[in-house]
């Protein structure tokens, strides 16, 4: 019996973020959502049936064909709830405060009317994976990165997934077994993400995950010459990737056709297209570098073109100027600090508590005080 897919079945597979050429393939898919299929003899014929999660025993299919036909459509209600988490650790991010964020979204995302969905400094997604794992109603996003490599391993996930996930689990198994010469590996692999031209782009996302969940606490720090110099995080074992997780991203960043790019947030927002007509409102997010909040205190180098004051001013700028479109709401994190509260007095101010642990100084990490900002109720 012949085990390959036809076109068709390989392209409604593709849509949906899979990777699948055969129907050994595809059943194996199923069985990460708990659904092992099962193939029984009937009157001399085969037939075949799934199980769900729970044991419970699909009806009997004369053909392969079919019973992937209307499985798909089963896969299709799952995949609408299926919950996805940030891949990588980002310093600043926003899970700690999902709670906070999510009782302070607008109203229309909570009465499940479609929306649209921005976010201009994306890192490690926080926000974007919980809107996407509990709010079907968003229609489509756009997410935006001035840093190439996460931009590019976002691209990956969503494109490649299965490539990423074979190597990633190859490199996990070698630096497990590296022994007492792990940070020789790290350095190696840091050099090599450095300095080698001729990486394929799977290959630089692979070295963007493997360099984060290796390195001192998952900062991302790059010199004047943009090259990643934090020193290894001195971790014995560690777990790169949760597979389950990678190839959920991967579906949904492509369900929701998320547009991913690596620019300047003002470029795309004063390029964009807004009409106030539109019966579907518009959501942005910005979780930009953070204020210092004192004196002593530094911007964190993302990029080597930095993030500071400046910056910071030209992005108060764009968030006045979204405000004066009718359907435009937006939601801004930063530190507690009189600047800020200053600059953007006419908005709405929350103010939150939350752990912050990357700091030079140990005596410093701990609860602080951030801000969200609102232009909306």
């Amino acid at each position: 019996m012949d085990d390959n897919l036809n076109n068709s079945q390989v392209q409604q597979l593709k849509d949906l973020g899979f990777s699948a050429k055969t129907y050994a393939e595809a059943f194996e898919i199923f069985k990460n959502y708990g659904h092992e299929v099962i193939f029984h003899e009937v009157n001399g014929g085969d037939a075949f049936y799934y199980t769900d999660a729970n044991g419970n025993n699909s009806k009997y299919y004369i053909s392969r064909e079919l019973m992937l036909k209307e499985y798909l459509e089963t896969l299709i209600g799952a995949m609408r709830t299926v919950s996805v988490s940030p891949f990588v650790k980002w310093a600043g991010g926003k899970r700690q405060l999902l709670d906070k964020i999510d009782a302070l979204l607008p109203s229309y995302i909570k009465e499940n009317k479609p929306f649209i969905y921005r976010e201009y400094f994306v890192g490690g997604g926080a926000v974007l994976f919980h809107l996407l794992s509990n709010y079907p109603n968003m229609t489509s996003a756009v997410i935006v990165d001035n840093n190439a490599d996460l931009i590019n391993t976002y691209i990956q996930i969503k494109n490649n997934c299965e490539e990423l996930i074979e190597k990633l689990t190859y490199f996990e198994s070698v630096y497990n077994n590296y022994g007492s010469n792990q940070e020789q590996f790290y350095l190696g692999a840091r050099n090599e993400y450095n300095n080698a031209d001729d990486l394929s782009e799977v290959e630089r996302a692979m070295l963007f995950i493997l360099l984060n969940k290796t390195c001192f606490n998952g900062l991302y720090r790059v010199n004047k010459k943009g090259e990643f110099n934090v020193p290894w995080g001195k971790r014995n074992k560690v777990t790169l990737l949760d597979e389950q997780n990678i190839r959920n991203i991967s579906r949904l960043l492509n369900e929701k056709k998320v547009l991913i790019l690596c620019e300047d947030y003002k470029d795309v927002i004063y390029r964009a297209r807004y009409n106030s007509e539109d019966k579907e409102r518009t959501f942005c997010y910005f979780d930009p570098p953070y204020l210092p909040v004192s004196n002593t205190s530094d911007f964190t180098a993302y990029t080597k073109e930095g993030f500071g004051k400046a910056e910071t001013d030209e992005l108060f700028a764009s968030l006045n100027f979204l405000n004066g479109i009718g359907n435009v709401d937006w939601m801004f994190s930063n530190s507690d600090t009189e600047y800020t509260r200053v600059s953007l007095e006419d908005y709405n101010i929350e103010t939150v508590s939350a752990r912050r642990n990357i700091n030079s100084d140990g005596n410093k990490r701990g609860k602080i005080n951030e801000l969200i900002v609102r232009n909306y109720e």
